[in-house]
């Protein structure tokens, strides 16, 4: 079930009404005329209250009431409903006419806000290629291939020796195993 809004005068009217519109096109084609939808706030007194709560608790369960409470804790109601007759918008305010002085046009030389925001240039990933920052030298040999381990092998690298290579003469056994014979 969609929410309706009630068409009445006032927010105690809306309790009675059985009129209700969707949409504003829908209550201005019912109404015959202009609406907008309001909201006002009741504040009924105890003996009101129990003659309006029927009536209240059909439009909290419709959608159009909500229930608040004050300072001293007696319950306040917000009616929304679509109010008839509302005045048509004010009328736009006459455009004046400024005149705009040539240093205030220029911006600040201090103004550094888009040096935050935008760091590089708005270029492609093609025209940045040239200016792409060289890798580290020392970082290279994570990735080796054999022709690379094979040239570290000639400097000296011993981390570049193949698997399965004779240990140098100088390193000794661990300690607890015997050696191989």
């Amino acid at each position: 079930m969609p929410l309706t809004y009630p068409l009445a005068e006032t927010a105690r009217a809306a309790l009675d009404t059985e009129t209700t519109a969707r949409t504003v096109g829908e209550a201005r084609d019912i109404a015959g005329g202009a609406v907008s939808l309001v909201s006002e706030w009741l504040r009924p007194s105890a003996s009101e209250r129990q003659t309006l709560q029927p009536r209240i608790d059909a439009g909290v369960t419709a959608g159009f009431i909500q229930v608040y409470e004050d300072n001293q804790g007696q319950p306040v109601f917000a009616v929304a409903f679509w109010k008839r007759g509302v005045a048509p918008p004010a009328p736009p305010l006459p455009h004046r006419e400024t005149v705009v002085d040539a240093a205030a046009a220029q911006p600040a030389a201090s103004d550094t806000v888009d040096d935050l925001y935008f760091e590089r240039g708005r270029t492609s990933r093609r025209a940045r290629r040239g200016r792409m920052r060289q890798t580290d030298p020392n970082q290279m040999d994570l990735f080796a291939g054999p022709s690379q381990k094979a040239l570290a092998a000639t400097k000296g690298d011993p981390a570049a020796e193949p698997a399965g290579a004779s240990p140098p003469k100088s390193a000794k056994p661990k300690a607890g195993r015997r050696p191989k014979a």
